[in-house]
């Protein structure tokens, strides 16, 4: 690898003509050491033996340090300190991959992007310059991924594109970018669920035993069940009235994403896990393996958690929700 013209943590995740990059070398303790400023990662150490070594990082472990690069050069910045870069050992590299955020469901890649721009220009109504390197790194994307997420958000539109796609983009918010931006602040949507299911007592384990300690685990708040006392004022607050469906709307649109179970073949469960979809909510489809025969054939085609009993579906959800990469506030 040639360090003059490629990074040796991103050199994989764009293509050659984007490279902007610098360097200087220096022996420390009788080791050859990089100190490297990439457009992309950010500043960082790396020793020559570490190069030597692993010559091209595998996409995903060149994703992990590229953030936590970026994240560590972003955080020197903001505090204006004097902290040493990171160093990057054949020692201690994978450890320092393990810090990263990586971006496992298109939900939060968006989510972040649209953080990413929200919180650079701050104000409706302005735009900023964002160097995509910077911006991929952020959101732990490989370059191509971003540019062609970015063509999509601005078909939504969430995004505007003030000047051509290219390495610097002029981009603001549009109307819904700012509505999203918004609740992403709030915070409303970020450790919110909302359960759409049978109210039967033969689903009451299901939902004691199995979705609730779920998303529990995932670091969720215990989640919103319509029939769930908890969720009701107190009964001397006589000008509350309780509409259910106002209730069901709200907290919808409050949830991150909806378990919808369609155990039972219940409409109402129907009714919701549109409404969620509608407002572009993602949507986890499951249904007691018993009644997959019964499942409508408009949403047959998507994806069903299939369970057998309660312990079955809380393992399914839970792996299922840590796969997307759905856990409020990851660190």
């Amino acid at each position: 690898m040639d360090i003059n013209t490629s990074c040796p943590i991103c050199r994989n995740l764009r293509k050659p003509s984007d490279w902007s990059l610098s360097y200087s070398k220096y022996y420390d303790a009788k080791c050859q050491v990089y100190s490297i400023n990439c457009e992309r990662c950010g500043e960082f150490k790396i020793t020559h033996e570490l190069i030597k070594d692993i010559k091209t990082f595998d996409e995903e472990s060149a994703l992990k340090l590229s953030w936590t690069i970026r994240d560590n050069t972003d955080g020197r910045k903001r505090r204006r300190d004097g902290t040493d870069l990171l160093l990057l050992k054949t020692s201690n590299w994978r450890q320092i991959a393990e810090k990263a955020r990586v971006a496992t469901s298109y939900t939060y890649i968006v989510d972040a992007i649209i953080q990413c721009i929200g919180d650079e220009i701050r104000y409706p109504g302005r735009s900023a310059k964002f160097s995509l390197a910077e911006m991929a790194a952020r959101v732990c994307l490989p370059n191509d991924a971003l540019v062609e997420t970015l063509r999509s958000l601005s078909t939504v539109p969430l995004i505007v594109f003030n000047s051509d796609l290219a390495l610097q983009t002029d981009m603001s918010l549009s109307l819904k970018g700012w509505e999203r931006f918004d609740t992403l602040r709030s915070g409303s949507r970020g450790d919110r669920a909302f359960v759409a299911m049978w109210f039967d007592q033969s689903m009451n384990e299901a939902y004691k035993s199995g979705i609730e300690p779920a998303l529990v685990s995932c670091g969720y708040q215990p989640p919103f069940r319509v029939d769930d006392p908890l969720h009701d004022k107190s009964r001397k607050d006589r000008e509350y009235k309780n509409r259910i469906d106002d209730r069901i709307l709200a907290e919808i649109r409050r949830a991150r994403f909806v378990v919808a179970d369609a155990s039972g073949a219940r409409p109402s469960v129907y009714y919701e896990a549109g409404f969620a979809d509608g407002l572009g909510i993602p949507v986890i489809w499951c249904c007691r393996k018993d009644d997959e025969r019964k499942i409508a054939f408009d949403t047959r085609q998507n994806a069903h958690i299939l369970w057998e009993s309660p312990n079955d579906l809380k393992e399914q959800l839970e792996n299922k929700i840590r796969r997307f990469g759905w856990i409020p506030n990851p660190k």
